[in-house]
């Protein structure tokens, strides 16, 4: 098969049980897995087709039938803006379905500069190892001495080891302690900074006694017209730089721009007092390679108990599951939870979760001492939260062995009422106790993602952000009211006009009304998934596409552009966004196989979620679940069992994947 420009051209295979790579042609591995590039680009699709064709069934994901996956694509490692970013996936041993994470910084370019679109790892090696690609060249390591170390100790050991000649000349992608003792949410990290979290992958790792991969990569990747490339990416950063947000942006960083929207008891005002405070003041977001504009801060900690704490970090995970999850109230002790969750190798929000709930089961005597190892469970009790941090990576004790296995499994373990208030749909905790309060189209997605309960395969700020004018915090920020911001943002986002007024009304338009309803909802899940799967096939950046961050005016129009001049194929809007649609199908079938997750699974397993809701703008009222499901099915072209229907998979061009539903 002929593939177009874009791609490295190689498909690394490495078998761990004979420590052996093969390398293969990227046409040649296309045909075989039947993916045909126009239709799935790459990264979660190429993972999505693998795992199809390799797993007609479940399985134990701790084994080493397992594979981890990471697949770039054609966007990654070229000129174009955002090109930083790759997807690895496995099937997750936190919930047994589908798992990927999307993950930067620099290690895939380095991957594509090395000559690879996708790894894939299988077996499992008889001894702890690393794997070292120099180019062309495979080599198996011996990573006993490195086993048992955390992650920033792994990448300076690592590269020390292999000789690089420059800083960050080698780049390395190392699980750690919670991996190694196979906590079933412990992620791996690329160079100790960008972790593609939510799959579990770091376990899958350990399991596999595969303590890191590292790349030098010194190649290139082939575009179809470079000069108008560089055009289109140019038109695509002014249009990034014309949201009225981007000075804050800037200045206090993606999450923390929100934070501070919402005027929250941490902000990014304080972020931004830390870096002006730093050895090295910073007025300016670092960001991954090609990023025109960073959501990373270079934070400080110099007095106080986490004096001498450093972190290129400040995400949204951390930060909000610290303060909602964990009542961490202040930045310092936010900014060394981020460093610690990386160095153990632990996710966020999964291990936040488990742990709210089990402080909630402890006062309400669910659990008791005799379970949490003679300690006091309590929210806000920062050396509390970093004694159980260190229990469950390392998996000491009953606490640490409880938590370590996940909420889901944690709270079967612990009993049925404990079970009605564990956070997580389908095994998967979401980002906050409660899902009401991150807006209804994000909660909507909580049950729809393929991950199970998660936030990050269905994105939108028009509820999150929106402020009433009693309270409305634009003006201190934007110099410019609420209304006025999403005014400009619903005159320039890349959603086309007859849609938007099915979305927003006519004249489309986003109120305390609109918010506050069930208007369009299910609609604008169904699109904001379709745009996720997107571009994490092409694979490019969420920070960058409309409608995350109010960043107006950057979708599939301009990622059209920028993808035609690298491969030198014409697509249009509606064939991109085809493509997200297509592996968002692909993902529910492969859930079904594996899982047989269907209507009965869409539901949280938090018993509240049904109740009135105590705060929050659906406070008092219980929302409808069935009946946004039932809209969001019918829309999806599924069944009322919520699975896709032949018809709807003939007009996506993959009905030969219908089969799952027979099976």
């Amino acid at each position: 098969m002929s593939i177009p420009e874009g791609y490295a051209g190689s498909v690394l295979v490495i078998d761990l049980a004979k420590q052996e790579a093969r390398v293969e042609a990227t046409g040649a591995f296309f045909q075989a897995y039947g993916i045909q590039p126009r239709l799935w680009l790459g990264g979660d699709a190429i993972i999505t087709k693998v795992l199809w064709k390799d797993f007609s069934g479940p399985i134990d994901a701790l084994s080493p039938e397992n594979e981890i996956i990471i697949a770039t694509g054609p966007w990654t490692g070229t000129a174009a803006p955002w090109a930083s970013r790759a997807m690895l996936g496995c099937i997750s041993p936190e919930t047994g379905g589908f798992g990927s994470g999307s993950f930067g910084w620099v290690f895939p370019p380095a991957m594509k500069y090395a000559g690879f679109d996708v790894i894939i790892i299988r077996g499992r090696a008889k001894k702890p190892c690393y794997v070292f690609i120099d180019d062309g060249a495979i080599t198996f390591k011996d990573a006993g001495r490195i086993w048992g170390k955390e992650t920033g100790e792994t990448v300076r050991a690592v590269r020390e080891e292999l000789g690089e000649r420059y800083e960050g000349e080698i780049r390395v992608l190392s699980t750690s302690v919670a991996g190694e003792h196979l906590v079933v949410y412990a992620p791996p990290c690329a160079d100790g900074t960008s972790c593609p979290g939510r799959a579990g992958a770091g376990a899958v790792m350990g399991a596999k006694n595969l303590k890191a991969v590292a790349v030098r990569g010194t190649g290139r990747v082939p575009v179809h017209n470079a000069a108008k490339l560089l055009d289109a990416s140019r038109e695509a950063i002014e249009l990034y730089f014309s949201d009225p947000g981007i000075t804050l942006w800037q200045e206090h960083g993606a999450t923390t721009y929100l934070l501070s929207l919402v005027d929250s008891r941490v902000s990014g005002t304080h972020v931004r007092q830390n870096a002006l405070a730093a050895d090295y003041p910073h007025l300016r977001n670092v960001g991954c390679m090609n990023c025109p504009a960073g959501c990373y801060h270079w934070l400080q900690v110099k007095k106080g108990p986490y004096a001498g704490t450093r972190q290129l970090g400040g995400h949204m995970t951390f930060v909000f599951s610290g303060l909602d999850n964990l009542r961490l109230d202040n930045l310092d002790a936010l900014i060394y939870y981020e460093r610690l969750c990386q160095e153990l190798g632990l996710d966020p929000a999964s291990f936040s979760q488990v742990f709210s709930w089990a402080a909630e089961c402890f006062q309400r005597g669910f659990l008791t001492e005799n379970e949490t190892d003679g300690l006091t469970l309590r929210f806000g009790d920062e050396e509390l939260v970093w004694e159980v941090m260190r229990r469950v990576a390392y998996r000491q004790g009953i606490l640490g062995e409880l938590l370590a296995s996940g909420v889901a499994a944690a709270s079967v373990k612990a009993g049925k009422s404990s079970q009605e208030m564990a956070p997580h749909v389908k095994g998967k905790p979401y980002l906050l106790k409660d899902a009401r309060l991150q807006a209804l189209v994000w909660a909507l997605g909580f049950l729809t993602s393929p991950r199970g309960g998660d936030w990050l395969r269905c994105h939108n700020l028009f509820e999150l952000t929106y402020q009433p004018h009693d309270r409305d915090t634009f003006p201190a920020y934007l110099s410019a009211t609420c209304d006025e911001v999403y005014r400009t943002f619903m005159d320039r986002v890349d959603i086309p006009f007859e849609l938007r007024k099915k979305m927003f009304g006519h004249p489309p338009m986003i109120d305390q009304k609109w918010v506050k309803s069930l208007n369009g909802k299910a609609l604008l899940t169904v699109w904001s998934e379709n745009l996720v799967g997107l571009f994490n096939s092409l694979v490019t950046c969420m920070f960058c596409a409309t409608g995350q961050y109010l960043l107006v005016g950057v979708g599939p129009t301009i990622f059209s552009k920028i993808l035609d001049h690298i491969t030198g194929c014409e697509t249009s809007y509606d064939e991109l966004m085809r493509v997200g649609e297509r592996l968002f199908n692909a993902q529910r079938l492969l859930n079904y196989r594996l899982k047989h997750w269907d209507r009965k699974d869409d539901r949280f397993a938090d018993r509240s979620a049904y109740e009135p809701a105590q705060r929050g703008i659906w406070k008092g009222h219980t929302i409808p679940w069935e009946k946004l499901l039932n809209e969001y099915y019918k829309l999806r072209g599924w069944s009322d069992q919520g699975l896709p229907t032949l018809e709807k998979l003939k007009e996506l061009g993959i009905e030969d994947m219908a089969s799952a539903l027979q099976e």
